[in-house]
């Protein structure tokens, strides 16, 4: 690899299902989309974007920081309000068969999906209704093809070098004042048909309940730091 003046590697490798599990929060998947874009924001910054807050947004940027995703820029000038970077420019989940990496994996999934659900609803009720000459443009292609598992894999290098090379031409011409944030998404999954749809269907089943109860168990995490403020408050007056 080539030196890295930003101190990012290209990619973060997750496989231990407790980092991959870290990332199953709404509020941790939009603070990592910001700082794995580039960006460089304080918890404060974070934590506007998420609507949560300073004390309750440290509390998930450290989360993250145990699991090697994201760090504190060394040698800012306020030490009590240290900005945070990513650690990487994307992430790849290796999450192996063990039921607890598919668990981890179908939770961060379905916080994903969810969020990219919200962006598609809002961009569509936004923008569809503005004339088409002065509508920002957006792309929703969908396709079902019989493919080889060897073209799939053709495919997806193609679709990932394509995107690579795009933001990288974007991040040397496009300003922040310039540009406009999009979600670029590239999705290959096999048909129910080619899965075993009824055996498909069992661990899915268990994986929905054991993401039920880690949310469950993460609400709970919040509501203690929310708790530890208002401790920290009124021991203070």
């Amino acid at each position: 690899m080539e030196d890295n003046p930003s101190g990012r590697d290209d990619v973060v490798v997750l496989s231990d299902p407790r980092a991959i599990r870290a990332m199953a929060h709404p509020a941790r998947i939009a603070v990592i989309d910001r700082l794995f874009a580039g960006e460089v924001l304080t918890a404060t910054e974070c934590a506007a974007i998420t609507g949560m807050s300073p004390s309750a947004m440290s509390y998930h940027l450290r989360a993250l920081e145990r699991w090697g995703l994201v760090a504190r820029v060394q040698g800012a000038a306020d030490a009590r309000e240290r900005p945070w970077r990513a650690l990487g420019r994307s992430i790849s989940l290796k999450s192996g068969t063990e039921p607890a990496g598919v668990v981890a994996t179908g939770a961060v999934l379905g916080v994903f999906l969810d969020r990219l659900r919200t962006s598609m609803l809002r961009a569509i009720a936004t923008h569809l209704p503005v004339p088409e000459e002065r509508r920002v443009p957006m792309e929703l292609f969908w396709s079902v093809e019989r493919l080889t598992d060897q073209q799939v894999k053709e495919v997806n290098e193609k679709v990932r070098a394509l995107l690579a090379s795009v933001t990288e031409q974007a991040a040397g011409e496009t300003s922040a004042s310039q540009g406009r944030r999009y979600q670029l998404v590239w999705i290959a999954v096999p048909e129910p048909e080619d899965v075993g749809t009824l055996k498909a269907e069992e661990p899915v089943v268990k994986a929905e309940n054991a993401v039920v109860m880690a949310e469950k168990a993460v609400v709970m995490a919040e509501k203690a730091v929310v708790a530890g403020e208002k401790q920290i408050v009124e021991s203070a007056s």
